[in-house]
């Protein structure tokens, strides 16, 4: 076993992928016979599952060291991740990013596997520079304060009787008053026994999961209450001379059966056209950018088309950045993300994005959509 690599294991058993410990340990490929492939950290994220979710999805074996899903050559690796289907084509452009980073992972490998700790020049780990990564993370204000409250450094009045100081007639400190603690539990909805000393109760304050159970004055969650206060969207209308076409898109799942759904209509709220219609099996943002183009196309054939500017409204941010800017769009969209962007251009239209909430109308003849076996268009009369 490398040295460094109970660290790793620490990590695993703790499930502390985002701590200041995991931030700063990387995996150096070798041989490729001491790291689980998909597993550990052997880029940036702590396994290869959370940046690549499709791929690891569809391939047969979900786990097995990296010598197993490749071979080193002495001109470098030969990876043969064996999948249960052939891919679709918006997948095969996430294969590639996915090759890529295995690439280069492998770049610079040495004879065996290595642990390395980025935290000190030597890559060796040692507990001060692991000190300095979690001091890191807060200011040095509240780190001092935090360790001189721990150690008893702080003047309350116990540790001023302590040294002697006559505290009776003084004002009560808030780190040792039992009431105020008291009555704080009680509005958070937290149950706990005190300890005797300080540094314990951080301690056990910590492991209370606080964040999970903390409610306000008047029984309300706090999440919940901060949430109260926003101001719900909903729909606006455009301005006068121009008209509003929201649309949207709902699949099955990641990939499945999907359906396109929309709606024009005026500075008055009035409804012109809708439309929901199946587009068989598609992903997310597929389904997004056909919803788009089938907006396109129906306005320009509408009798409306010559009565306003048109804006296009959509919940995926993804999708009008690419309409923005054609040259983000992967090559599997490339097509029809250029045929919408010109056919903005070319009539001075405009595509925002909104949240769901101002949608909700378009979503719900997407929904509609996925089920339907004829396209369904309605025309004001």
């Amino acid at each position: 076993m490398v040295k460094g690599t109970v660290v790793l294991l620490f990590l695993k058993k703790t499930g502390s992928s985002t701590t200041s410990c995991s931030k700063n340990v990387w995996v150096l490929l070798g041989d490729g016979r001491s790291i689980n492939f998909w597993d550990d950290f052997l880029i940036k994220f702590p396994s290869l599952k959370l940046p690549f979710p499709r791929i690891y999805t569809v391939a047969i074996k979900k786990r097995g060291k990296v010598e197993e899903f490749g071979n080193k050559t002495p001109e470098g690796w030969v990876w043969n991740v064996k999948l249960r289907r052939r891919l679709f084509v918006w997948e095969e452009e996430i294969m590639f990013q996915f090759i890529s980073v295995l690439e280069k992972a492998a770049r610079g490998s040495g004879l065996t596997d290595t642990i390395k700790w980025s935290g000190d020049t030597s890559g060796w780990y040692k507990p001060k520079s692991y000190c300095v990564a979690i001091q890191s993370e807060a200011p040095p204000k509240v780190v001092t304060f935090v360790w001189k409250v721990a150690h008893g450094r702080v003047p309350t009045r116990s540790e001023l009787a302590k040294r002697g100081v006559n505290c009776v007639n003084s004002l009560p400190c808030v780190l040792c008053v039992w009431r105020i603690w008291q009555r704080w539990c009680m509005i958070w909805k937290v149950h706990l026994v005190f300890p005797n000393k300080v540094k314990e109760l951080i301690v056990l304050w910590d492991d209370q999961s606080i964040k999970l159970s903390l409610k306000c004055p008047n029984q309300c969650e706090i999440s919940n209450a901060v949430h109260s206060r926003k101001k719900r969207r909903s729909w606006v209308a455009p301005p006068a001379g121009f008209l509003k076409f929201n649309v949207d898109a709902a699949v099955s799942g990641s990939y499945g059966d999907a359906g396109i759904g929309g709606i024009l209509r005026n500075h008055d709220g009035l409804p012109l056209i809708k439309f929901a219609e199946s587009v068989g099996f598609s992903n997310p943002t597929g389904a997004e950018l056909k919803a788009i183009h089938k907006a396109c196309y129906i306005f320009l054939s509408s009798r409306w088309r010559g009565k306003g500017s048109l804006i296009i409204e959509t919940d995926s941010l993804l999708v009008v950045n690419w309409i923005n800017n054609v040259c983000q769009a992967p090559i599997a969209f490339a097509d029809i993300v250029r045929e919408c962007s010109t056919l903005l251009y070319k009539h001075k239209w405009k595509i925002i994005f909104v949240f769901r909430e101002s949608n909700y109308a378009a979503h719900e003849l997407a929904r509609e959509g996925v089920n339907q076996s004829n396209e369904l268009h309605w025309f004001a009369v």
